[in-house]
C-alpha cells in the first residue's frame, strides 16, 4: 500500500494549558478502512479536523503523499480538496437553498463550468439515489436523506480521503443500513474512508484496522479481533466490545466455534450456528 497521510508528534489544544492530543503518530495508507473508536471527549472529531486541515497542530509534523504540510493558503485548499470530511449533523454542512446546488456548491467554488457541474452533480444524486430529491429544500428533509445530501457534497469533489464524524448517528435502522451501504460502495472504488463512531457492530463489521483515541493520543492500534480482544484497552477507552464478539468469545471457549474464525466472517458463522443448531 501507499501511504498517503504521516504524522509525527502532533498536538492540539483548544485551551493552551490542555492538549486534547499530544505527540500523537500516525499512519494511514491509499485504500485503507479505518474506524475511530473512543469515549466522547477523547479527541476523534479533533483528529478528523486536524486532518482536513481545518484546525492547525501546536506541534509535531504532517505529511501528504510524502510532502510536508506547511499550512499555506495553497497548501489548505488542496489539502481540503483531497481529504473530505462529512460532519455528524447534517446540518452543519449544508449552506444552499435546493439539493442540486448544495452538492454543487463547492465545484462553483473551483470554478468548474455551468455545464460540467451540472453533469457530475446529476450523475453523483443518481448515484446514490437521491436524484428524485434535486429540487427540494435540504433543510425540509429527512435525517437520512440529509445524511446522503452531504455524503454527495463530498463526493461530487473526488477526494482522495474520506472522514466520516459518526456517519450512522441518530438515524433509524433502515437508514444507518443505506449509508453503510454507500460506504462500502466508496471503499470498494479504492477510496481511502475513516470514520469515527460508538457502534462497536458497524466497527467489527467495517474495519481493516481500528484507531483507539484515548488518553490524549492513539492508545490502540490494530484490527478488529485484536483490539476487541484486550479487555485493557476496552476500559483505559471507556469501550465495551461488540455483543457479536462476546457470542463468538463464549462459542470458541466452548469448541463450537474454529478459533481461527474473524468477526467479519458472518456467514461462516451462520453456518456454524445451523450445524449446531444453534441458529
Amino acid at each position: 500500500m501507499k501511504e498517503l497521510i504521516k504524522w509525527k508528534g502532533i498536538s492540539f489544544g483548544y485551551q493552551e494549558e490542555k492538549k486534547v492530543l499530544k505527540d500523537v503518530d500516525l499512519s494511514i495508507q491509499k485504500g485503507e478502512k479505518i474506524v475511530v473508536i473512543g469515549s466522547n471527549g477523547a479527541g476523534k472529531s479533533t483528529l478528523f479536523l486536524l486532518l482536513n486541515g481545518i484546525l492547525k497542530p501546536e506541534s509535531g509534523s504532517y505529511a501528504y503523499k510524502g510532502r510536508e504540510i506547511h499550512y499555506t493558503k495553497q497548501e489548505m485548499r488542496m489539502l481540503r480538496k483531497e481529504i473530505g470530511i462529512v460532519f455528524q449533523e447534517p446540518d452543519q454542512q449544508i449552506v444552499s437553498q435546493t439539493v442540486f446546488h448544495e452538492v454543487a456548491f463547492g465545484l462553483m467554488n473551483l470554478g468548474y463550468s455551468k455545464e460540467e457541474v451540472k453533469q457530475r452533480v446529476l450523475a453523483m444524486l443518481e448515484k446514490l439515489n437521491i436524484q428524485d430529491l434535486k429540487d427540494c429544500p435540504p433543510h425540509y428533509l429527512s435525517g437520512g436523506q440529509k445524511k446522503s445530501v452531504t455524503i454527495a457534497d463530498i463526493l461530487v469533489m473526488e477526494p482522495e480521503v474520506l472522514l466520516f464524524d459518526e456517519p450512522t448517528a441518530s438515524l433509524d435502522p433502515l437508514n444507518q443500513e443505506n449509508v453503510e451501504r454507500i460506504l462500502g460502495q466508496i471503499a470498494n472504488e479504492g477510496k481511502t474512508i475513516v470514520v469515527s463512531t460508538h457502534d462497536m457492530e458497524f466497527a467489527s463489521r467495517f474495519a481493516d484496522r481500528i484507531l483507539v483515541v484515548g488518553e490524549g493520543t492513539i492508545i490502540g492500534n490494530g484490527t478488529p479481533m485484536e483490539i476487541f480482544s484486550d479487555k485493557n484497552l476496552l476500559s483505559r477507552a471507556f469501550v465495551k466490545p461488540p455483543v457479536l464478539y462476546e457470542i463468538m468469545k463464549v462459542l470458541k471457549e466452548k469448541k463450537i466455534l474454529p478459533n481461527d474464525l474473524e468477526l467479519t466472517d458472518s456467514e461462516k458463522l451462520i453456518q456454524f450456528l445451523h450445524l449446531f443448531k444453534l441458529g
